[in-house]
């Protein structure tokens, strides 16, 4: 049998008012019936149902955006009842509820707890966030630990340094503290970082290590918790000495709809590369509103997954965005969304140093190889302007910032990484095919300027394919990856020396990455 008298206790924040009623949790009896059910309403009212769908409770209104602690109290029989505590804003982890709502006589709560059903029924993203869910037959589960670590990232590797955002809540300080050993003995601690009251994001750059070298790292909160199973803690491998031949690899890929059940992500962890190469479609929240609070939730939707937890685990992530991550579907430089992009990706994404503050283009260096990363959406111009000098996929200030890299790379290898497709002849899909006009314009100045090394590595359209310089613009070769999980595009229309997959956009959902070595 299951527990007579049951509490249950949630965390639950909704980052705008359900669209319809939504269900996040039902209790089931021991004899597999419904016993008792709590549901949001549009209005953001919580509801009580018990046996047969009847009404028993109802609570204050919650505000959209702002945690609150739901409590449940269920004496489960025929004659049962029923308390439901609710406490918000300030008082989210306080003592006496701001609202109490009790069975007025009886009511038929079933025959006793013996299942937890947790989560939305309805496949809606965005629909709100369940967190520290506690069940007891005792007394009230009353509020969760004082703190937690939600999540971690890595990223800005050098040979001698990376950085790590955390992502808290309820902590004010922390630090980070790394090893060379992988039990985290004998660690060396950064200096305690503060987290932003508003995002609970706290960054830490750890500076002076040995190259080529791995390293274990953990988050210690100020009360000395520290944090160390896999989906918190994480490890990386310092990247060889600039200008010094060196092995490595590293896995490329982009557009993730539903990271829950993408095995490439994991697969592409398990390679062990140096680091992944996201080019754009993080997630596909395809926030169009200026609202950094809906950006950060968007992000929230990737980190937060356990496969990008295990898989980010012992792999640094570098990453650019394109249209669904950056501001909607195929948006570009006139995007209302784009300052709250702009703002959460620095704050959210432990990023490589940013040379404008409008643009998040960037460059770094492994071993002989250097990577340039462009932002291919802050400044783009619509897709259907007429294709001349005034049409651009990376604006002027990042065009010159490009030509004045490149020119002054002295690596051999030049990986220059675009979301959009370089390969491509179409003139109405998203790819450089509708911007040949500023395409030439590069490839004139790196031909002029005997600039020589120049890779092209892109995302966006749905498809592994390779071209060795045969087909593609300015004679470069190229390497197209995507999807980590979506349905296949062909788009670009451009011609591979070594073919494409899927052959055909046949509507199943693929799980691909590349890896190059």
């Amino acid at each position: 049998g299951g527990l007579s008298t049951s509490y249950t206790r949630m965390y639950l924040r909704l980052p705008a008012l359900p669209s319809s009623t939504r269900r996040i949790m039902q209790v089931n009896d021991s004899a597999g019936t419904q016993c008792a059910a709590i549901e949001v309403l549009t209005s953001g009212v919580i509801r009580v149902k018990n046996v047969a769908n009847t009404l028993d409770l109802t609570s204050i209104a919650l505000n959209a955006n702002e945690w609150v602690r739901l409590e449940l109290k269920v004496v489960h029989g025929a004659a049962g009842n029923a308390e439901l505590r609710v406490y918000q804003g300030a008082n989210v982890n306080g003592t006496t509820p701001d609202d109490t709502q009790t069975t007025a006589t009886t009511a038929d709560y079933g025959l006793d707890a013996n299942e937890w059903r947790i989560g939305s029924t309805a496949s809606i993203v965005q629909d709100g966030h369940l967190d520290d869910i506690a069940i007891s037959d005792v007394d009230w589960c009353g509020p969760a630990s004082p703190g937690m670590l939600l999540d971690r990232c890595v990223g800005n590797v050098t040979a001698t340094s990376f950085s790590v955002n955390t992502n808290t809540i309820g902590i004010a300080t922390g630090r980070i503290g790394y090893s060379v050993n992988s039990d985290y003995s004998a660690p060396t601690y950064t200096g305690y970082g503060t987290a932003d009251a508003t995002t609970g994001y706290t960054r830490f750059d750890i500076t002076g290590l040995d190259a080529n070298t791995v390293y274990y790292f953990f988050y210690e909160d100020d009360n000395g918790v520290q944090y160390q199973g896999r989906r918190q803690a994480g490890s990386l491998t310092t990247h060889p000495v600039d200008g010094v031949p060196a092995t490595f690899k590293f896995v490329v890929g982009s557009c993730m709809t539903s990271l829950s059940i993408a095995e490439s992500f994991m697969a592409a962890s398990d390679e062990a590369p140096l680091f992944t190469l996201f080019t754009g479609d993080l997630h596909y929240e395809d926030v169009e509103v200026n609202s950094p609070s809906l950006m950060r939730d968007a992000y929230r939707q990737f980190f937060r997954k356990p496969v990008a937890r295990d898989a980010l685990y012992a792999m640094p992530m570098h990453y650019t965005w394109d249209d669904h991550d950056f501001a909607g579907n195929n948006s570009d430089g006139t995007a209302v969304a784009k300052p709250a992009a702009q703002s959460t990706y620095r704050d959210r994404v432990p990023h490589y140093p940013l040379p404008a503050s409008d643009s998040i283009n960037h460059t770094f260096v492994v071993g002989r190889v250097r990577f340039i990363v462009l932002d291919c959406r802050s400044f783009r111009s619509p897709t259907v302007n007429t294709d001349d000098a005034s049409k651009t996929m990376i604006g002027a200030t990042q065009k010159a910032w490009l030509k004045s890299t490149l020119l002054a790379a002295t690596e051999p290898v030049k990986i220059i990484v675009s979301s959009a497709v370089w390969n491509a002849s179409s003139t109405v899909d998203d790819t450089w095919g509708a911007y040949t006009t500023e395409r030439t314009e590069l490839i004139n100045y790196m031909t002029t300027n005997s600039i020589t090394g120049v890779h092209f590595v892109s995302g966006d359209t749905h498809m592994l394919a390779a071209d060795d310089g045969t087909n593609a613009p300015g004679g470069y070769p190229c390497i197209q990856s995507s999807p980590f999980n979506n349905n296949p595009s062909i788009k670009g229309g451009g011609t591979w020396s070594e073919g494409f997959f899927p052959p055909t956009e046949d509507g199943l959902t693929y799980r691909l990455y590349g890896l190059v070595t």
